[in-house]
Order: C-alpha cells, then sequence, then structure tokens
C-alpha cells in the first residue's frame, strides 16, 4: 500500500530500532477513535451497572478518562449519539464552539451491544489494559447512587 511505512523504513527513521518494532508492534494510540469511544462507552456502561449517575464532567476532552482536544470530542460525540450508542445528550453551536447539555447521558443498548461486539473495542479494551480499568473504577465508585 502506498504511504505506508515498512519496518526498516521506520528504523531508519526513529534512528531508535526498538521504538520502531514498538510502533509495528502497537499501532493502536491513547487518542485512536476506537479508544476514545471505547473509554466513553465503557465509562457509562460501569455506570449503569453500578447504579450510578454518570458524571458528564468525566467524559470532557480534559478529563482523566480522555485527553483530547475538544474539536475532536464533539464530533466523536456527534458520531456516538448519531450512531445511537448513547443517549441523553444535546448538542447546540454557539458563538463559544459547540456545547453539550447533559440531559441524563447513559448507554443504550446498541451501545452495549457495540461494546462487547465489535473488534475495535476489543483492540481498545486490550491496548488500554488494566490501568484505565483502575481509573475506571474509581471514577465510578465516586458517583452518586441512583435512587
Amino acid at each position: 500500500m502506498p504511504g505506508l511505512l515498512t519496518g526498516q523504513a521506520l528504523r531508519f527513521m526513529c534512528g531508535e530500532p526498538h521504538f520502531a518494532a514498538f510502533l509495528l508492534e502497537n499501532p493502536m494510540t491513547n487518542n485512536d477513535i476506537e479508544v476514545v469511544i471505547y473509554k466513553i462507552l465503557a465509562y457509562l456502561y460501569e455506570c449503569k451497572k453500578a447504579g450510578k449517575y454518570p458524571d458528564f464532567m468525566n467524559l470532557y476532552p480534559n478529563s482523566c478518562l480522555l485527553h483530547i482536544p475538544k474539536p475532536y470530542w464533539s464530533e466523536t460525540l456527534e458520531d456516538i449519539v448519531g450512531a445511537g450508542l448513547i443517549q441523553g445528550l444535546n448538542h447546540y453551536k454557539s458563538y463559544d464552539g459547540d456545547v453539550w447539555q447533559d440531559n441524563g447521558v447513559r448507554i443504550t443498548l446498541k451501545g452495549i451491544e457495540y461494546l462487547r461486539e465489535n473488534n475495535g473495542m476489543q483492540k481498545a479494551k486490550e491496548f488500554l489494559g488494566f490501568s484505565f480499568q483502575s481509573v475506571l473504577a474509581d471514577r465510578v465508585c465516586s458517583l452518586t447512587n441512583k435512587m
């Protein structure tokens, strides 16, 4: 495929064979769309299972879960709301940019199915590993119980 780098080209460009090998074996990064979507859906699903109200601030672009640019975050939310994976968010365009209003954000059954069955979600889960699950558990434990 044109535009793809071979292992030899990466080693030459990076000047470090170990780094180049890492890139070839681990093509996913923390801000890849699959990883971002996984983090959002996993958070909402864990809240649902724990009977907790999600705190939308935990899903902000600068939160401890995401760390992504606001335009990327907003476009991703548009995509997953539009796909029916989550509900309970209103989106407005304003002079200052995109505004998202939380009206009881939650994962849908379609979102749970996507989280469980999509290959990209499984790869993102593996990529994030135990450290993300630990942060996720901490965020969910700190939330208010549903009545």
